[in-house]
């Protein structure tokens, strides 16, 4: 059966998790990925029609040569004309360099669209004109890999206002009020954290520049840039983004108003806004195809590893050690505030438990039980509570006064 289509953006991630050489040597093309991708925004055709667009990055480039590449379109038919123009690009450099046009090496270090990451969009527009500007991806650039960020999603923010103003107070001055450059500004601006704490641990230990670079691409912690940027979203949102150096995510609300699957194998990573997308494109069985859960990103690094993180809560059980440290702290104040009445009360009502246990005994031997409980009546505190309890059931044997007082 198929899922309920809404009037939203799409989304399309896909990820190869093989050398360019395995899917022409097994698919019989280089363009696999390519291919791939022109099936998954084409079967999403009916969420956007206003816009599309396309972002692929090449993994492990030599300094000096491109390693993103963008294209979009506002077309009316924006899909064909945004693959029809790269397809002629290929044919270009295939009609001029036929033979290296063979080498899968060859067309990823020479041609734009042949990396192994790619993301994907069709625009619904809810915000702005019908420009080429308001397209998905969008890109905050910057000279070091790991500070690229590549951002497009489906959304819509309802507290556009409060997340502007948290960009004013970090010292930012946006050049936009919308949620996309909010967004994408708050994501960068923590991405821009991760690496200054990283460069500032590393150079600790005296290792060069280069090597913190790399470092700094192993070891960056999406999970962590995601959730300190996501504290204050409102909303409705899947957000799919990509680090200049391979690192990838899609982020899901945590009340899942908004749709995203995913299915992963040893060959690929793709995630989509509708599930019949991913089993008609890659011929797989739907119960493999699996829904992201809410406030759940799945994480796919450069070297290939998969996984989910909860990055967003929707209980307040869901909190990891630093969240349930609120819950705890409630907990000891709350029994601070307890024991302090008990000793208080304790200490307003003391008497003497020896005096108090002689008259009871001595109103027991010579005026019987109704002397004594009147006794605990009259006197303060706990302690005669508990006799009064256990001597008005006294007719009822034993069990009974022990059950009074426990």
């Amino acid at each position: 059966m198929s899922d309920f289509i809404k009037h939203e953006c799409g989304i399309a991630f896909l990820r190869l998790l093989k050398p360019l050489s395995f899917y022409r040597k097994k698919y019989g093309t280089p363009f696999y990925g390519l291919n791939k991708m022109y099936l998954l925004m084409q079967k999403q055709v009916n969420r956007g029609q206003d816009g599309a667009g396309l972002v692929n990055i090449k993994l492990n480039t030599n300094p000096g040569l491109p390693y993103i590449s963008r294209r979009r379109s506002v077309d009316a038919n924006a899909i064909q004309e945004l693959f029809l123009k790269i397809g002629n690009n290929f044919k270009k450099i295939q009609k001029i360099y036929p033979k290296e046009f063979q080498n899968t090496e060859w067309l990823k270090a020479n041609c734009s669209f042949m990396g192994e990451v790619f993301l994907g969009h069709l625009r619904y527009g809810t915000y702005g004109g019908n420009n080429i500007n308001q397209c998905h991806p969008f890109l905050r650039q910057n000279n070091w890999r790991s500070r690229n960020l590549v951002l497009a999603g489906n959304f819509n923010m309802t507290n556009v206002d409060e997340l502007l103003a948290q960009l004013i107070e970090l010292g930012q001055h946006p050049k936009e009020k919308s949620d996309t450059v909010t967004i994408l500004e708050k994501i960068g601006h923590f991405t821009d954290e991760e690496n200054t704490r990283l460069y500032q641990q590393y150079k600790k230990e005296n290792k060069s520049n280069v090597q913190i670079s790399k470092l700094i691409e192993d070891n960056i912690d999406i999970p962590k840039i995601l959730s300190a940027a996501s504290r204050k979203w409102d909303g409705g949102y899947v957000l799919s983004g990509m680090l200049g150096h391979g690192d990838a995510f899609v982020l899901r609300d945590p009340h899942g108003i908004r749709p995203a699957y995913y299915f992963h194998n040893e060959e690929i990573a793709v995630v989509t806004s509708e599930r019949p997308v991913i089993q008609t494109a890659f011929n797989v069985n739907h119960k493999e195809i699996h829904e992201l859960p809410r406030g759940q990103a799945i994480i796919i690094k450069q070297n290939g590893k998969v996984f989910l993180e909860q990055i967003l809560k929707t209980k307040f059980i869901e909190g990891g050690a630093g969240f349930m440290g609120i819950v705890l702290l409630t907990l000891i104040l709350g029994l601070a505030l307890c024991i302090e009445r008990i000793l208080y009360l304790h200490a307003a009502g003391s008497t003497n438990n020896e005096e108090l246990l002689t008259s009871i005994e001595e109103a027991l031997n010579k005026d019987g039980v109704e002397k004594a409980k009147d006794i605990c009546k009259k006197t303060r505190g706990p302690v005669a509570s508990i006799f009064y309890q256990g001597l008005e059931r006294s007719n009822n044997g034993i069990d009974a006064v022990e059950k009074s007082i426990i």
